[in-house]
């Protein structure tokens, strides 16, 4: 009898393991067929945006979307309808690095690139700028009736270039922690390669993000020819508001005129440079033992 029960037992775990794994491959092949839904509404996020095609992409957002700079769906088609107007030439990149599938919910990994020209020229070098944008973010979907839709945005690191004349040709970055606590204070570096018989200006702000963000007063400063790195040390916003770093540079050269033999200078350059800061509200003891 014991052998019996046993054998039964054995066969019992032998057919709940069959059952499961049954399960389990059912699953995956589930997780296959929403990924492949998925992969297909990020290429029409890239079709949709290259294409400048506003109202189809509106529709690949839901209505309650967000995103952590704290944008709803109508400030966010504000955004690129803003963008949309302010450059030729766009085109958008975006890479898959990663589908993390939740029955009904997903979360993307991408890596996103964008380029395009100003459609006006700059009022002080009578030329289109180049933009170029690199964003690494995580972007959440869940599935509405038989659609998926993205209901929020985390970006994780987000730099962007905008130049004007010579400085097309030249090195440069800026640098801030990728996130900071709320009212404390951090160092944000600009570090550029100087082209030889130049002088760099530059001006390091920060200014909290919102769809119409604007610049503040900007106090310039040389860039020492030493290094080639100018710092400033910023206080973050006591909101928790997300932040963007800003670079203002202009690059300058010292020519002399062939009519009056004068030396001037001439600003042969300019260079805007952006990265974006977290800024969080850190949890106070007191309320968390709460």
């Amino acid at each position: 009898m014991k052998r019996f029960l046993t054998l039964i037992l054995t066969l019992c775990a032998i057919s709940f393991a069959q059952v499961s794994f049954a399960q389990e491959d059912l699953t995956f092949s589930i997780n296959d067929v929403r990924k492949q839904e998925i992969t297909k509404v990020i290429n029409e996020i890239e079709t949709y945006s290259n294409a400048k095609n506003q109202k189809a992409l509106s529709k690949l957002y839901s209505e309650d979307y967000a995103n952590d700079d704290g944008f709803n769906k109508e400030e966010l088609l504000v955004v690129i309808k803003k963008t949309y107007d302010a450059y030729n030439d766009l085109k958008f990149e975006i890479k898959i690095d990663d589908i993390i599938v939740n029955n009904n919910y997903a979360a993307v990994v991408l890596t996103e690139k964008i380029t395009g020209k100003t459609k006006q020229n700059s009022e002080i070098i009578t030329e289109q700028g180049h933009l170029n944008v690199y964003i690494k973010e995580v972007i959440y979907l869940k599935k509405i009736n038989a659609s998926w839709a993205v209901y929020y945005e985390d970006v994780l690191i987000e730099k962007s270039g905008l130049a004007y004349g010579a400085a097309k040709k030249i090195c440069a970055d800026i640098t801030a922690p990728l996130k900071v606590a709320s009212d404390s204070d951090y160092t944000a570096s600009l570090i550029i390669d100087i082209p030889s018989n130049t002088a760099a200006l530059a001006s390091i702000n920060n200014e909290p993000i919102t769809p119409d963000l604007k610049t503040g007063k900007e106090i310039f400063r040389q860039v020492p020819l030493n290094n080639s790195v100018l710092e400033r040390v910023m206080k973050a916003n006591k909101k928790g508001q997300n932040e963007m770093v800003i670079a203002s540079v202009g690059l300058t050269q010292l020519v002399e005129e062939a009519s009056s033999k004068q030396t001037k200078i001439k600003l042969g350059g300019l260079l805007i440079l952006m990265e974006k800061v977290d800024v969080f509200c850190p949890a106070k003891q007191d309320e968390i033992k709460k």
